[in-house]
Order: C-alpha cells, then structure tokens, then sequence
C-alpha cells in the first residue's frame, strides 16, 4: 500500500495517534489508582470497624472489670495467692521429722518402757533433728537395755539421759535428749 498523504499529514496524524495513545494510557492509569483508592478504603473501613469493635469490647470489659463483684473476686484471689505462697513456703522449709521419728521408733524397746513425751526441733542448717524425750520404765535394767540399743544406732549422735533418771530403782520417770541425722 502506497501512501500518498503529504509529509505534514502524515506528521499531523502520527501526533494524533500519539496523543489518542497518551490519553488512552493516562486513561487506563487513573482507572487503576481509582481502582488502588477503593481497595484502599474498603480495607481501611474494614479496620475501622474492627477498631471500633474491640473499643466498645474492651469498654465493655473494663466496665466489667471495674464492678464491684469482680473487685470482690479479685481481691480473693489475691488472698489466696498470698496464703498458698505461705503454705508454699512452709512446705519447702520444712524439715524431715516424720524420719526422726521413725529412726527413734526403730529402737528395740524393752517391754515396761514406755515414751509419755515426745519434743522435735528440727535445725535446717546442720541438717540434725534434737529430740527430747520423756518416759517411763519398770527398772533400771530395762532403761539401761534401751540406753545401750540407743547407742547402737548410728544415726544417733549426742545421746544425754538426765542424772535423775538413774536414781529410783523402779516406776523410773526418765528424760533422754538426742540428735538425729535427718536426710
């Protein structure tokens, strides 16, 4: 095809083409950012009322929060935290007495001797548990069987039977500290 137009015609018509081309482009890009803004402003009416939601919510809570049952209920609870703390406490701090006790327990006793009370202090920084001890035996030879089975054990250390003790020769009141080795 041969084109016959004259040089300025053809000029004219190829700015035509161009500026029709640059308003179509300039056309298609303000489609897209119109496009680009409505995106844009439904996602931030989304968080909008997703902010406004949890407002009214966390209102609704505080006002909750603020009333004075549920001051009542925590109050309460702290309470209790502060009692299981102490009781927390107390059980980590304690010491092994129940094994003080079993330890004197194991010790043949002969029959006629008999245990009327029992003291325990336990010392957390030795790790040795004393142990008053005040009873009773038939006689002397029972006392002095039990003294012996005593001395026998290893466990036990620092073994002190009162002077008093030795004295009668029967119905004898007797009074025996020891220290115990607790684990």
């Amino acid at each position: 095809m041969l084109n016959l137009l004259p040089i300025t015609e053809k000029k004219f018509l190829r700015q035509e083409q161009q500026k029709r081309l640059f308003a179509i482009l300039c056309f298609e890009l303000f489609i897209f950012l119109v496009c680009v803004l409505l995106v844009m402003s439904a996602i931030a009416f989304f968080v909008l009322g997703e902010v406004a939601s949890e407002n009214y919510l966390s209102q609704q809570v505080q006002s909750e929060n603020g009333s004075s049952e549920f001051m009542n209920f925590k109050y309460i609870i702290l309470d209790y935290n502060k009692k299981m703390a102490l009781v927390d406490s107390f059980y980590t701090n304690q010491a092994n007495l129940s094994g003080a006790i079993d330890v004197l327990l194991s010790v043949k006793r002969p029959e006629g001797l008999y245990f009327n009370k029992l003291s325990l202090q336990a010392n957390q920084q030795t790790g040795k548990t004393e142990i008053i001890v005040s009873g009773v035996s038939d006689d002397r030879e029972g006392l002095l069987t039990f003294k012996n089975n005593i001395e026998a054990e290893r466990k036990m250390q620092n073994i002190n039977f009162s002077p008093e003790s030795w004295i009668s020769q029967k119905n004898i009141n007797f009074n025996l500290t020891l220290d115990i080795k607790t684990p």
